[in-house]
């Protein structure tokens, strides 16, 4: 998992729980790009069709107020690109239960919906691409889309 790109240990827990269920094929860490290319964040996991993004969000990165307002321009930038998003600290997703895949299960089959898309389920223990994901372009350049 970490060769596939996870920066932690929930996210190789995270991987390895997605690889292994029927959820619908990610990607791993997309940048989100600018119009210019600027990398403005990178996303943990990515359901492109659906356009939804799973954020795994430590609380060690929200601390201070500025790091919890860069979260939320953030959240918001994103939202504003037509993306979806779910946050889950590590110790919701770090569980034997892994009650969460089913959250997401529901959550994609209703961006599913909402997109009028068919919902493809994924095969369990799915190979890794090791290939670079795509970016995802937010096609605004305003000042507020800082980088965190």
């Amino acid at each position: 998992e970490i060769a596939a790109g996870a920066r932690s240990a929930a996210e190789a827990h995270v991987l390895a729980q997605l690889r292994r269920s029927r959820l619908p094929d990610f990607e791993l860490n997309v940048p989100v790009v600018d119009v210019n290319g600027k990398t403005l964040f990178v996303l943990d996991v990515l359901w492109r069709r659906y356009r939804a993004v799973l954020e795994i969000e430590g609380r060690e990165y929200h601390f201070g107020a500025a790091e919890w307002q860069s979260t939320l321009r953030r959240h918001n930038a994103l939202t504003a690109a037509k993306l979806a998003l779910l946050h889950y600290p590590p110790s919701a997703l770090m569980g034997r239960d892994n009650a969460w895949l089913g959250e997401i299960e529901r959550w994609l089959r209703t961006r599913a919906d909402e997109l009028g898309v068919a919902y493809t389920s994924g095969r369990p223990d799915r190979p890794l691409s090791l290939s670079e994901p795509q970016p995802w372009l937010i096609h605004s350049a305003s000042p507020r889309l800082t980088a965190s």
